[in-house]
């Protein structure tokens, strides 16, 4: 195979412009994670020093911004989980764990997110906790979509 200087034009093109589309992709899931944060803050409650769930439940979690985390623990239960620190990989996060057991305390426990460049885990300690009305939010997202 020959590569000409326009063959690898081409090419280099065609890869700026996959990486350009990437970046908008994760520059649109990085604003929509930031919209609903300040959904998510306008209908959570006061914060809390603690928090306590059964283990043994399907939890889920959703990234919201590098240092927020919302963690149900049912699905009408959530917590907005605000982090010491940037964690590398939420968004891309195989798991999510928290250290606390079945309590979860404030500046004490820590959340794990393990993704692809931290196998392994990155601990961000839990520095805020606020229980969210997610009857609320639901309301507020379906009158936001009419």
């Amino acid at each position: 195979m020959k590569f000409s200087a326009k063959n690898i034009a081409l090419t280099l093109s065609a890869a700026a412009l996959v990486a350009a589309s990437f970046n908008v992709a994760a520059k649109d899931d990085k604003q929509a994670q930031l919209k609903n944060l300040a959904m998510y803050q306008s209908v959570a409650g006061e914060p809390v020093k603690s928090f306590t769930h059964m283990l043994r439940t399907n939890v889920s979690w959703q990234p919201l911004g590098d240092s927020n985390l919302l963690y149900h623990t049912t699905p009408s239960k959530a917590f907005l989980l605000k982090l010491d620190q940037s964690c590398m990989d939420m968004d891309f996060a195989q798991a999510v764990t928290i250290s606390g057991g079945n309590t979860v305390h404030v500046n004490t426990d820590r959340v794990r997110v393990m993704g692809p460049t931290n196998p392994g885990g990155l601990d961000c300690k839990i520095t805020e906790i606020r229980p969210v009305d997610v009857k609320a939010y639901r309301a507020l997202k379906k009158s936001q979509n009419k």
